[in-house]
This record gives structure tokens, sequence and C-alpha cells, in this order.
């Protein structure tokens, strides 16, 4: 047996940045994909009116064998092209799914489990895509926690055991917002908890909130680059 001995200050460059980015509808999640470096959308909304302005390059998603084909073309020879896969949004993708189980099956229970159980599966296999990026966004919900009886802002999935596994998988959970400030109105990611809105930062370089607006110097790009050279 061969062990093969890695560095962990050059791991993100290999496997690229994994992070989910929830927020509430309208405040831009979709138009943010563009600010990523050579992205490919996967879009299950249809929602990429605010994309007119881009040129870039998308697959629509309509059924869970959509996205599993769209998988095995993004790993293919033809997918290398893209350095930034976008999923938009995971959160309407799970509801694809969902819709699909219960044409399947009578039984609401049985369908909520085959979905959620497909689901983990297929986020994880877009997870553990190496040496590109990975951007799973989420609508927004007002969620309690079932321990604790806090209630926060977090991503939205049908089913309880989805939603509390999804943010889990990556390093990176950011939550997209919108606040006035004496300037003008900021667009930023959220990347730590502050006890009202689910966030985290594993990578520990990045400030409360990052700068999403590529017009001032921010968005996916900057932050990418940030995170891989610190």
């Amino acid at each position: 047996m061969t062990i093969n001995i890695q560095s962990t200050n050059t791991a993100s460059q290999k496997h690229g940045i994994k992070c989910m980015i929830y927020g509430n509808s309208g405040v831009g999640k979709t138009r943010l994909c563009a600010s990523a470096p050579a992205p490919i959308i996967l879009s299950a909304e249809s929602g990429l009116l605010s994309l007119r302005r881009f040129n870039l390059p998308f697959i629509n998603i309509n059924s869970s064998k959509d996205l599993i084909e769209a998988y095995t073309f993004l790993i293919s020879n033809g997918g290398k092209q893209f350095q930034t896969i976008c999923l938009d949004s995971v959160s309407e993708i799970a509801e694809v799914c969902l819709i699909e189980a219960k044409k399947a099956t009578k039984d609401g229970r049985k369908a909520y489990g085959d979905t959620q159980e497909i689901l983990i599966d297929i986020f994880r296999k877009f997870r553990d895509i190496p040496a590109k990026h990975i951007i799973f966004l989420a609508k927004q919900e007002f969620t309690i926690d079932g321990l604790t009886n806090t209630k926060f802002n977090a991503p939205s999935f049908p089913g309880n055991k989805l939603a509390q596994a999804a943010p889990y998988f990556f390093d990176e959970v950011w939550q997209l917002t919108r606040w006035n400030t004496e300037h003008g109105p900021q667009w930023g990611l959220r990347t730590q908890p502050d006890g009202q809105n689910a966030a985290k930062d594993r990578s520990g370089v990045l400030a409360e909130f990052e700068n999403a607006d590529p017009a001032t110097g921010g968005g996916l790009s900057f932050i990418f680059k940030k995170m891989m050279e610190s």
C-alpha cells in the first residue's frame, strides 16, 4: 500500500472552494455567479433575467436525471473549460426532485426520505469534484433549532434531514445580504454567524462581511483569490 502524504496549505488550490450561499429572493444570488471565475450555471429556477447582460453558459435542470447528466458532463473533458459550477438553486432542485418522488409513490414520508437520500448523494458528488469551485445557491428561510429553540435565518430545503445536513457538507456557508450605509446600499456576504443568521468560514481569512459587488472591487473571484492565496 502506497501512502500519499499531501500538504494542507495547497489543498484549496487543488480542490477549489466549495461553498453554500443563501439569501432572500431578489437579493442577487444568481447575479453573484457572474463574478465567479469562468462559471457555468445549473439553473432550476428559470430566473436568469438578472444575467441578461452577461454571456454565461447554463444548463436547465428540470429533473434529477438532468442533474446527474450535468454532473457527468462537467467531470468529463467537456467540462474542463469551466472553473466554477453554480447550482441555482439547490432549494429549487430539491423541490423538483421531491415532485418526482411524489409521483412515484403515494407514501409522502417515503417521497421525502427518497428525495433526501438522492440529493445528499448528488450534492456530495458535486462538492467533491476536484480543481473546481462549486457554489450551491439556496433560498433563505427562518427556522428554529429543535434542541435550543433558537430562531435564525438559514438555507431552505424540503425536509428536516436535508436542511440540517446540507450546511455541514461545506467549509463555507455565507449569507448574501444588502444593507444601507451613509454611502448608499452595500451588497455583501456574511461569513460569520451572529445569532440570527447562519454562516461559517473555516478558511479563517475572511472578514465578517465580504464585498459581493465586483463593481467596487469585490465579488466571488476576489474572495476566492483571497482565500487561496492567504
